[in-house]
């Protein structure tokens, strides 16, 4: 199974973290910038909220992960279109609710860096 990271605001983390560990995944959950700041080795997609914790936070945290290098598939959970000057941050956007369907396509999506 795959290692996932999950820094998505707290009134939609609780549903995708029972999905995710219902499907048999490892997940490290982000609940501020501050932790964000260590993504585990290992990591292999990302789903985050654009404003996990606060305005554009997710944006930053995409960022951080591209800097890095390392193969970590980005899917960004969204309320509004990304700007065009984000489009190198991610790999896939969502709306909400992200459904059930939609994570498992994520999790086994051809475009994953890994």
């Amino acid at each position: 199974m795959d290692n996932i990271l999950v820094a998505v605001r707290w009134q939609e983390r609780d549903q995708m973290i029972a999905i995710l560990q219902e499907l048999g995944h490892s997940l490290f959950v982000v609940t501020s910038t501050v932790q964000s700041i260590l993504v585990p080795d290992g990591t292999q997609i990302a789903f985050i909220d654009e404003d996990f914790d606060g305005r554009q936070t997710g944006w930053r945290l995409a960022s951080k992960i591209r800097q890095t290098g390392r193969p970590i598939a980005i899917v960004m959970i969204v309320r509004r279109k990304p700007p065009k000057d984000f489009i190198p941050l991610y790999d896939a956007t969502h709306g909400f609710p992200v459904s059930v369907e939609e994570l498992i396509s994520d999790i086994e999506c051809k475009w994953r860096r890994v």
